[in-house]
């Protein structure tokens, strides 16, 4: 009787074990039908990395400004007593103008010294821009603040890091100076508003302790560098 049960249970056990699996699996598929269930599905294309954005270079991360730009004031002259820039158009865009406080700040960092003043400069952000027709780069302009003469004539003084004394050197002709911290450019125009003036630039700088501006030491005797000069946009 025990030999008779032991097939038994051993069919028992194959048809359990049959169950659990096509349970389990749902259905078997044959190779061919894996084969080609395999093929159906596409294979997913490889993505391509962007190549990264080049940074604009120092040489033209001041380009002219695009059209539209907000400008508070613009400024236009012919370069005179400037070799290198002699004849050409000069153009100052003012973006928008310093404050008191900025002005204040300026002229405590000068009472300490011309390199304070520099530093100080070299941290401004940018206030506008001073072009040449000749070229399609701008210097940055980081300070520029408006105030009237004792005559009613207006002064507008800009300061800028970049070494502007080089216009007035002679093409091809380096110098052996060590290059100034910052350059003053300072113009004078009427009291209306309207009309030519005249405008100059100088690394030799003066404190005026009365309107606590840092203008051209000996204005009256630095020839003039933009003349004539007068404003191109309503005041």
């Amino acid at each position: 009787m025990s030999v008779r049960r032991i097939p038994v249970l051993m069919t028992l056990f194959f048809i359990s074990a049959s169950v659990v699996a096509h349970s389990a699996t749902g259905h078997a598929a044959s190779p061919a039908a894996a084969g080609a269930e395999a093929q159906a599905v596409p294979a997913a294309k490889p993505t391509q990395a962007k190549p990264p954005q080049s940074k604009p270079s120092a040489a033209t991360a001041d380009p002219t400004p695009a059209s539209g730009a907000r400008i508070a004031a613009e400024f236009k002259g012919s370069a005179v007593n400037l070799e290198r820039v002699a004849g050409e158009t000069i153009t100052i865009d003012i973006r928008h103008w310093s404050s008191d406080e900025d002005k204040a700040k300026l002229f405590a960092a000068y009472s300490e010294g011309a390199q304070k003043a520099a530093e100080s400069i070299q941290k401004a952000e940018s206030v506008g821009y001073i072009w040449r027709s000749g070229s399609g780069i701008g210097q940055s302009l980081r300070y520029a603040f408006e105030s009237k003469l004792h005559d009613g004539r207006q002064r507008i003084i800009l300061v800028t890091p970049d070494n502007l004394t080089e216009w007035g050197r002679k093409p091809g002709v380096a110098s052996s100076d060590p290059a100034p911290p910052l350059t003053i450019v300072e113009l004078r125009l009427p009291a209306s508003g309207t009309g030519p003036g005249e405008g100059k630039l100088s690394a030799k700088i003066a404190a005026d302790s009365a309107s606590h501006l840092l203008t051209i030491d000996g204005y009256d005797s630095t020839p003039a560098a933009f003349k004539p000069i007068a404003r191109a946009t309503p005041q």
